[in-house]
């Protein structure tokens, strides 16, 4: 879970590949100045993924980070998926 300082936090895009490219450089240089960060990321299948990282990115050799950071994964649905699974438990 995203610390409590966070959790209503404003948060703002900085990077997105459709208009940043796909470039780690260009990653780290438009991140270089928040801290945290959340990354999501959607595969073809419409599932996401994700990390909330609690530290600046940065290229390193070894790993780096905090206790705070995590991965996590869901998957999006619509609501008539949702009204529709509903209707079948009931």
């Amino acid at each position: 879970m995203v610390p409590d300082i966070y959790q209503y936090k404003m948060w703002e895009l900085v990077f997105d590949i459709a208009h940043d490219g796909v470039s780690f450089d260009t990653f780290f240089y438009k991140t270089r100045n928040y801290n945290p960060t959340i990354v999501l990321i959607e595969d073809n299948k419409g599932s996401v993924f994700g990390i909330y990282a609690s530290q600046v990115w940065m290229e390193s050799k070894n790993f780096y980070g905090t206790g705070e950071t995590f991965i996590f994964s869901f998957k999006v649905i619509s609501l008539l998926t949702l009204e529709h699974q509903i209707c079948e438990s009931v």
